[in-house]
């Protein structure tokens, strides 16, 4: 199994080398910017790590986006190279878990370089700390499953359905990152808490029911649903044909 997982991080040398170089740029980018908003913005009394805020999720928006690009071409090719299913995704499984640990630890380094950096730079703004003060254990380890599981079980959607599945979750995205968000605004400018039609009647209900969940029923939910995904994963690979 160690000489598979070797194996696998020299095929997907290329993407480790290119997260590297994504994290490392965006740090910079994210400290001149900082700079420059604190040289030319009189009102900005506050610093905070925006190097490593943006390293950390530029690169994990980058390798995920690769990972289910990229992960059906894998898998074809593994499986022609006489590798067995299982085998490969397991090994496919362990590399992602490391550059993603990998990515995290070196955004924590980077955030303390930056708070060094800041304390000697700007002695005289306040210092708002987001990865110290904010990021907790449970968020780091939410971080990584979902940057483990979600894409490869995406990958594996697309290599089994094509661009069935494609358009699907595309929609899905964009009623997410669109749609939904403009929903919630209106209804909140609108005034849910007084409009006695139907409509509202629901809001409020919906309102009331996911405003009672804890976070820890959120995280338990959560943790289901990526659950749900690992096993749909491991089943349709069990399955998946080969595309050549």
């Amino acid at each position: 199994m160690l000489n598979v997982i070797k194996k696998q991080f020299k095929l997907r040398k290329e993407e480790i080398v290119l997260a590297g170089i994504i994290e490392c740029v965006t740090f910079i980018l994210g400290m001149i910017i900082l700079a420059l908003l604190v040289r030319f913005d009189d009102t900005t009394d506050t610093v905070f790590e925006l190097g490593s805020i943006f390293a950390f999720s530029s690169t994990l928006f980058t390798i995920f986006i690769m990972i289910f690009a990229t992960f059906g071409v894998s898998f074809n090719n593994a499986i022609c190279m006489g590798r067995t299913r299982k085998s490969f995704v397991s090994s496919y499984t362990v590399v992602t878990l490391c550059v993603t640990c990998a990515i995290i630890v070196i955004a924590f380094l980077f955030s303390i370089i930056e708070k060094s950096l800041y304390t000697f730079l700007y002695p005289n703004h306040i210092f708002g700390y987001v990865a110290v003060n904010h990021i907790t254990p449970m968020i780091i380890v939410a971080v990584i499953l979902i940057e483990v599981i979600v894409p490869i079980f995406i990958g594996t959607i697309l290599a089994k359905y094509g661009m069935k599945a494609f358009w699907i979750l595309w929609a899905i995205w964009m009623f997410g990152c669109v749609v939904l968000p403009k929903m919630v605004g209106t209804m909140i400018n609108n005034g849910y808490e007084h409009d006695d039609s139907v409509l509202g009647e629901i809001e409020r209900k919906l309102v009331s029911i996911f405003g009672s969940i804890s976070i820890a029923g959120w995280y338990a939910i959560g943790g289901a649903i990526l659950l749900l995904m690992l096993v749909t994963t491991i089943n349709l690979t069990r399955k998946q044909g080969v595309k050549i």
